[in-house]
Protein backbone atom coordinates (compact mmCIF):
# COMPACT_ATOMS: atom_id res chain seq x y z
CA UNK A 1 0.00 0.00 0.00
CA UNK A 2 1.69 3.75 -1.15
CA UNK A 3 1.93 5.63 1.95
CA UNK A 4 0.78 8.68 0.30
CA UNK A 5 -0.83 11.75 2.92
CA UNK A 6 -2.94 14.25 1.84
CA UNK A 7 -0.58 16.90 1.69
CA UNK A 8 1.40 15.19 -1.40
CA UNK A 9 -2.38 14.77 -3.10
CA UNK A 10 -3.63 18.45 -2.98
CA UNK A 11 -2.19 20.07 -6.61
CA UNK A 12 -4.46 18.42 -8.88
CA UNK A 13 -7.49 18.34 -6.51
CA UNK A 14 -6.92 22.63 -5.98
CA UNK A 15 -6.67 23.28 -9.41
CA UNK A 16 -10.15 21.29 -10.16
CA UNK A 17 -11.88 22.85 -7.33
CA UNK A 18 -10.46 26.61 -8.56
CA UNK A 19 -11.65 25.92 -12.10
CA UNK A 20 -14.72 24.96 -10.92
CA UNK A 21 -15.63 28.04 -8.46
CA UNK A 22 -13.94 30.22 -11.08
CA UNK A 23 -16.66 29.18 -13.51
CA UNK A 24 -19.45 28.92 -10.74
CA UNK A 25 -22.18 31.89 -10.12
CA UNK A 26 -21.48 34.98 -9.37
CA UNK A 27 -22.22 35.43 -5.86
CA UNK A 28 -20.00 32.30 -5.10
CA UNK A 29 -17.55 33.82 -7.31
CA UNK A 30 -17.35 36.39 -5.09
CA UNK A 31 -16.80 35.16 -2.12
CA UNK A 32 -14.31 33.19 -3.80
CA UNK A 33 -12.35 36.41 -4.93
CA UNK A 34 -12.66 37.75 -1.55
CA UNK A 35 -11.12 34.78 -0.12
CA UNK A 36 -8.28 34.93 -1.93
CA UNK A 37 -8.02 38.71 -1.65
CA UNK A 38 -7.64 37.90 2.12
CA UNK A 39 -4.81 35.53 2.59
CA UNK A 40 -1.41 33.94 0.50
CA UNK A 41 -0.46 30.47 0.20
CA UNK A 42 -1.80 28.11 2.84
CA UNK A 43 -4.35 30.19 3.50
CA UNK A 44 -5.53 30.86 -0.05
CA UNK A 45 -5.65 26.64 0.10
CA UNK A 46 -7.27 26.64 3.02
CA UNK A 47 -9.87 29.29 1.37
CA UNK A 48 -10.63 27.22 -1.95
CA UNK A 49 -11.40 24.48 0.30
CA UNK A 50 -13.74 26.10 2.61
CA UNK A 51 -15.41 27.63 0.09
CA UNK A 52 -15.62 24.23 -2.27
CA UNK A 53 -16.90 23.19 1.57
CA UNK A 54 -19.50 25.53 1.72
CA UNK A 55 -21.35 25.11 -2.18
CA UNK A 56 -20.26 21.40 -2.63
CA UNK A 57 -23.76 20.81 -3.57
CA UNK A 58 -23.37 23.91 -6.47
CA UNK A 59 -20.77 22.36 -7.57
CA UNK A 60 -21.70 18.85 -8.34
CA UNK A 61 -18.60 17.55 -6.69
CA UNK A 62 -18.85 14.14 -6.44
CA UNK A 63 -18.37 11.23 -3.78
CA UNK A 64 -14.48 10.55 -4.24
CA UNK A 65 -14.18 14.51 -4.62
CA UNK A 66 -15.96 14.84 -1.05
CA UNK A 67 -14.15 12.27 0.36
CA UNK A 68 -10.62 14.28 -0.65
CA UNK A 69 -12.11 17.83 0.48
CA UNK A 70 -12.56 16.13 3.73
CA UNK A 71 -9.02 15.04 4.15
CA UNK A 72 -7.91 17.86 3.47
CA UNK A 73 -9.53 19.90 5.94
CA UNK A 74 -8.89 17.75 8.60
CA UNK A 75 -7.19 20.09 11.22
CA UNK A 76 -4.53 17.54 12.34
CA UNK A 77 -3.72 13.79 12.02
CA UNK A 78 -5.59 11.90 14.60
CA UNK A 79 -3.02 9.45 16.35
CA UNK A 80 -4.67 5.61 16.31
CA UNK A 81 -3.02 3.12 18.11
CA UNK A 82 -4.28 0.31 15.79
CA UNK A 83 -5.25 -2.56 17.82
CA UNK A 84 -5.49 -6.10 15.68
CA UNK A 85 -5.55 -9.77 16.56
CA UNK A 86 -1.93 -11.36 16.48
CA UNK A 87 -1.17 -14.01 18.90
CA UNK A 88 -4.98 -16.05 19.97
CA UNK A 89 -5.20 -18.50 22.67
CA UNK A 90 -4.88 -21.20 19.69
CA UNK A 91 -1.19 -20.47 19.25
CA UNK A 92 -1.27 -19.51 15.85
CA UNK A 93 1.58 -21.15 13.34
CA UNK A 94 4.42 -19.12 11.31
CA UNK A 95 2.19 -18.78 8.58
CA UNK A 96 -0.95 -17.20 10.51
CA UNK A 97 0.94 -14.60 12.43
CA UNK A 98 2.89 -13.49 8.50
CA UNK A 99 -0.83 -13.28 7.89
CA UNK A 100 -2.19 -10.88 10.43
CA UNK A 101 0.88 -9.22 10.26
CA UNK A 102 0.28 -8.38 6.84
CA UNK A 103 -2.99 -7.81 7.49
CA UNK A 104 -2.18 -5.11 10.39
CA UNK A 105 0.17 -3.61 7.96
CA UNK A 106 -2.81 -3.24 4.67
CA UNK A 107 -4.82 -1.54 7.40
CA UNK A 108 -1.92 0.69 8.44
CA UNK A 109 -1.36 2.00 5.48
CA UNK A 110 -5.08 2.54 4.64
CA UNK A 111 -5.30 4.55 7.21
CA UNK A 112 -1.78 6.47 6.36
CA UNK A 113 -2.71 7.05 3.34
CA UNK A 114 -5.96 8.78 4.23
CA UNK A 115 -4.18 11.08 6.27
CA UNK A 116 -3.74 9.75 10.08
CA UNK A 117 -0.93 8.72 12.19
CA UNK A 118 -1.08 5.26 13.30
CA UNK A 119 1.06 2.91 15.62
CA UNK A 120 0.20 -0.55 14.50
CA UNK A 121 1.91 -3.15 17.40
CA UNK A 122 1.22 -5.65 15.16
CA UNK A 123 3.52 -4.16 12.45
CA UNK A 124 6.16 -4.11 15.03
CA UNK A 125 5.63 -7.31 17.24
CA UNK A 126 6.67 -8.86 13.44
CA UNK A 127 9.24 -6.86 11.82
CA UNK A 128 11.54 -7.33 15.26
CA UNK A 129 10.72 -10.87 15.88
CA UNK A 130 10.52 -12.45 12.32
CA UNK A 131 13.87 -11.63 11.43
CA UNK A 132 15.31 -14.34 13.84
CA UNK A 133 12.46 -16.25 14.37
CA UNK A 134 9.96 -18.51 11.79
CA UNK A 135 7.43 -18.38 14.40
CA UNK A 136 8.95 -15.97 17.37
CA UNK A 137 8.55 -17.60 20.60
CA UNK A 138 5.32 -15.83 22.88
CA UNK A 139 8.19 -14.77 26.11
CA UNK A 140 10.10 -12.23 23.40
CA UNK A 141 6.64 -11.47 22.13
CA UNK A 142 5.10 -10.82 24.75
CA UNK A 143 8.35 -8.29 25.68
CA UNK A 144 8.20 -6.17 22.82
CA UNK A 145 4.74 -5.46 22.68
CA UNK A 146 4.88 -4.82 26.92
CA UNK A 147 8.20 -2.85 26.71
CA UNK A 148 8.03 -1.07 23.36
CA UNK A 149 4.11 -1.24 22.28
CA UNK A 150 1.75 -1.17 25.07
CA UNK A 151 3.05 2.29 26.61
CA UNK A 152 2.46 4.59 23.58
CA UNK A 153 -1.37 3.68 23.93
CA UNK A 154 -1.43 6.35 26.71
CA UNK A 155 1.40 8.51 26.11
CA UNK A 156 0.55 9.23 22.20
CA UNK A 157 -2.59 7.66 21.23
CA UNK A 158 -5.47 9.65 21.11
CA UNK A 159 -7.98 6.65 20.03
CA UNK A 160 -7.42 3.13 20.27
CA UNK A 161 -8.48 1.88 16.92
CA UNK A 162 -10.23 -1.71 17.23
CA UNK A 163 -9.92 -3.93 13.84
CA UNK A 164 -12.40 -6.60 15.09
CA UNK A 165 -12.18 -10.31 13.38
CA UNK A 166 -13.90 -13.59 14.77
CA UNK A 167 -11.16 -14.27 16.81
CA UNK A 168 -10.05 -11.04 18.39
CA UNK A 169 -11.16 -11.14 22.08
CA UNK A 170 -9.03 -14.34 22.16
CA UNK A 171 -6.00 -12.12 21.95
CA UNK A 172 -4.79 -11.59 25.48
CA UNK A 173 -2.89 -8.35 24.04
CA UNK A 174 -6.31 -6.67 22.73
CA UNK A 175 -8.13 -7.21 25.82
CA UNK A 176 -5.42 -5.20 28.02
CA UNK A 177 -5.16 -2.87 25.39
CA UNK A 178 -8.82 -2.41 25.69
CA UNK A 179 -8.86 -2.27 29.25
CA UNK A 180 -5.52 0.12 29.64
CA UNK A 181 -7.79 2.46 27.02
CA UNK A 182 -10.25 2.43 29.63
CA UNK A 183 -8.67 2.99 32.86
CA UNK A 184 -6.65 5.76 31.06
CA UNK A 185 -10.10 7.68 29.61
CA UNK A 186 -8.54 6.77 25.77
CA UNK A 187 -12.11 6.73 23.90
CA UNK A 188 -12.15 3.12 22.15
CA UNK A 189 -13.62 2.67 17.68
CA UNK A 190 -14.88 -0.19 16.84
CA UNK A 191 -14.57 -1.32 13.14
CA UNK A 192 -14.90 -4.42 11.10
CA UNK A 193 -11.02 -5.10 9.12
CA UNK A 194 -12.75 -5.90 6.34
CA UNK A 195 -15.05 -2.82 6.38
CA UNK A 196 -11.83 -0.52 6.07
CA UNK A 197 -10.17 -2.79 3.44
CA UNK A 198 -13.18 -2.40 1.61
CA UNK A 199 -13.62 1.40 1.95
CA UNK A 200 -11.64 2.00 -1.15
CA UNK A 201 -11.98 6.41 -1.11
CA UNK A 202 -14.08 6.07 1.46
CA UNK A 203 -12.15 5.49 4.18
CA UNK A 204 -12.60 8.63 5.81
CA UNK A 205 -16.55 8.65 5.89
CA UNK A 206 -16.23 4.77 7.19
CA UNK A 207 -13.60 5.93 10.45
CA UNK A 208 -16.56 9.32 11.11
CA UNK A 209 -19.30 6.21 11.02
CA UNK A 210 -17.86 3.78 13.32
CA UNK A 211 -18.96 3.43 16.66
CA UNK A 212 -17.08 5.55 19.24
CA UNK A 213 -17.04 4.17 23.04
CA UNK A 214 -15.68 5.97 26.17
CA UNK A 215 -14.66 3.19 28.51
CA UNK A 216 -13.19 5.02 31.06
CA UNK A 217 -13.54 4.42 35.02
CA UNK A 218 -15.34 7.55 35.59
CA UNK A 219 -18.21 9.63 34.23
CA UNK A 220 -19.73 8.57 30.76
CA UNK A 221 -19.15 4.88 31.27
CA UNK A 222 -20.27 2.82 27.75
CA UNK A 223 -18.75 -0.70 28.54
CA UNK A 224 -22.12 -2.30 27.75
CA UNK A 225 -22.86 -0.42 24.73
CA UNK A 226 -19.18 -1.69 23.14
CA UNK A 227 -19.69 -5.35 23.98
CA UNK A 228 -23.12 -5.01 22.90
CA UNK A 229 -22.09 -3.83 19.21
CA UNK A 230 -19.36 -5.77 18.93
CA UNK A 231 -21.20 -8.70 19.24
CA UNK A 232 -24.82 -7.59 17.19
CA UNK A 233 -22.08 -6.73 14.54
CA UNK A 234 -20.44 -10.01 14.36
CA UNK A 235 -23.43 -12.92 14.39
CA UNK A 236 -22.50 -16.01 14.56
CA UNK A 237 -19.33 -14.95 17.07
CA UNK A 238 -19.45 -16.99 20.07
CA UNK A 239 -19.72 -15.00 22.91
CA UNK A 240 -16.89 -14.79 25.13
CA UNK A 241 -15.57 -16.19 28.33
CA UNK A 242 -16.45 -14.46 31.19
CA UNK A 243 -12.42 -13.81 31.90
CA UNK A 244 -12.00 -12.20 28.42
CA UNK A 245 -15.05 -9.74 29.63
CA UNK A 246 -13.31 -9.47 32.83
CA UNK A 247 -10.05 -8.79 31.57
CA UNK A 248 -11.26 -5.90 29.40
CA UNK A 249 -14.09 -4.27 31.90
CA UNK A 250 -13.11 -4.95 35.03
CA UNK A 251 -15.79 -7.23 36.98
CA UNK A 252 -18.15 -4.50 37.81
CA UNK A 253 -18.98 -3.84 33.86
CA UNK A 254 -18.80 -7.38 33.16
CA UNK A 255 -21.45 -7.80 35.84
CA UNK A 256 -23.59 -4.88 34.37
CA UNK A 257 -23.34 -6.44 30.79
CA UNK A 258 -24.84 -9.69 32.06
CA UNK A 259 -27.70 -7.97 33.93
CA UNK A 260 -28.36 -6.13 30.50
CA UNK A 261 -28.30 -9.66 28.37
CA UNK A 262 -30.77 -11.01 31.02
CA UNK A 263 -28.87 -13.73 31.59
CA UNK A 264 -29.95 -14.70 34.95
CA UNK A 265 -27.89 -18.48 34.49
CA UNK A 266 -24.67 -16.67 33.44
CA UNK A 267 -24.97 -13.77 36.47
CA UNK A 268 -25.51 -16.48 38.87
CA UNK A 269 -22.45 -18.82 37.44
CA UNK A 270 -20.42 -15.24 36.97
CA UNK A 271 -21.28 -14.15 40.88
CA UNK A 272 -19.45 -17.67 41.53
CA UNK A 273 -16.67 -17.30 39.64
CA UNK A 274 -15.73 -14.23 40.42
CA UNK A 275 -17.04 -13.01 43.60
CA UNK A 276 -16.97 -9.92 45.53
CA UNK A 277 -13.42 -10.14 47.02
CA UNK A 278 -12.15 -10.68 43.03
CA UNK A 279 -9.55 -8.17 42.09
CA UNK A 280 -11.26 -5.81 39.31
CA UNK A 281 -8.62 -6.92 37.05
CA UNK A 282 -6.18 -9.53 37.03
CA UNK A 283 -2.54 -9.08 37.27
CA UNK A 284 -1.16 -8.09 33.66
CA UNK A 285 -0.21 -10.96 31.71
CA UNK A 286 -2.17 -13.47 33.44
CA UNK A 287 -4.22 -15.52 32.51
CA UNK A 288 -7.91 -16.76 34.11
CA UNK A 289 -7.99 -20.98 34.51
CA UNK A 290 -11.18 -21.63 32.27
CA UNK A 291 -14.42 -20.13 31.88
CA UNK A 292 -17.83 -19.86 31.46
CA UNK A 293 -19.09 -19.35 28.08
Amino acid sequence: MPDISCEFRTADFLSRLEDRLSLAEESMRAEYAAALKAGVALAVRRAVLETAERHADELALDVDEREELNCLLRPQRLRLYLSTSYRTEQAPDAETLERYARDANTAAGILTSRGYSVFSPVSVRYAVASPFFDSPPEPLDFSIWRQNCLPLLKSWAERLLLLTTPEWLEDQEIRQEIFEARAAGIPVQVLSADTLCSAGNQVSSVMEAAPLFHLCEDGQDMSVEFILHVYEEHLGVPLPHMEALVDCLGRKATLDLLEEWGNEAARKGFLARFPSTFPNRPEQGGKHDGGLS
